[in-house]
Order: C-alpha cells, then structure tokens, then sequence
C-alpha cells in the first residue's frame, strides 16, 4: 500500500513494520538478477518494483530523504 511492500503476509492480514522494506525487495530482486540472469522475471517483475519506488518515494519519504514509517 502507498509504496509498501509488506514483510509479513499470511491468510488473515498484512504486516507493514519495516520502514525499508521496499527498498530491501529491490535490493534483493537486483541481486536475484545478478546472479540468475533471470531477465523474464525482471521484466515481469518491474511493474511492481516501479509502482512500490513511485509509492515510497510520495508516501514515506520526507522533505529532507528520511524515510517515514
């Protein structure tokens, strides 16, 4: 939600507690594509990383670059 990708999920809720969480899924699908060289899932997968970074960067990021939680 707004940029959030949460680090929790099960069949009743979502949980949102990490401040950086979408900027360590990026981190880690760009690792995954280093050494995999899975470039159908990063061309699958890039709607969603753009959509969280647009999201985080409106939404949980302050005037002065801090993130928001």
């Amino acid at each position: 939600m707004y940029g959030r990708i949460p680090n929790c999920i099960s069949n009743k809720e979502l949980i949102y507690d990490h401040a950086d969480g979408t900027w360590w899924f990026v981190r880690e699908v760009y690792d995954y594509l280093l050494h995999s060289g899975d470039t159908v899932f990063m061309h699958q997968i890039y709607p969603v990383i753009k959509r969280a970074i647009k999201g985080a960067i409106r939404y949980r990021i302050d005037e002065n670059f801090f993130f928001g939680h």
